[in-house]
């Protein structure tokens, strides 16, 4: 669970998964896993993570967002009310390579707090 802010909460998202993607880079899959709600319907461990990495990335590791200088293009939609989809494309080999995570965020009721579930990890296929 994450905390949000009414007036920007894709800016929270972003920092969110960055900060995943940088547990990643350490191979520290526990502390990234714990960061997501437990009762997700999508379940993931270690091993279905790295599968999904490295399919989508072409076997190619994650690597620090640090001192990448581009920008990654975070794609925030408002699914309904208190949800949101973000689509963060992955730091792959020091770059913002095709693959892509989807995260959900699902506010929680009265709060500006949200639960995080990991939707999907894919690439563009254009």
């Amino acid at each position: 669970m994450i905390c949000g802010t009414s007036y920007s909460p894709a800016k929270a998202f972003t920092v969110f998964a960055k900060d995943f993607f940088e547990y990643l880079a350490r191979g520290e899959y526990g502390s990234a896993l714990g960061k997501l709600d437990a009762s997700a319907l999508q379940r993931w461990d270690k091993a279905t993570l790295q599968r999904a990495i490295s399919s989508a990335t072409g076997g190619a590791l994650i690597t620090s967002t640090n001192g990448l200088t581009q920008s990654a293009k975070p794609s925030v939609e408002e699914v309904s009310s208190g949800e949101y989809t973000l689509k963060h494309r992955l730091p792959i080999e020091g770059k913002w390579g095709s693959a892509y995570a989807v995260f959900r965020f699902r506010r929680k009721p009265g709060t500006e707090y949200f639960h995080v579930e990991l939707v999907s990890i894919d690439r563009d296929r254009g």
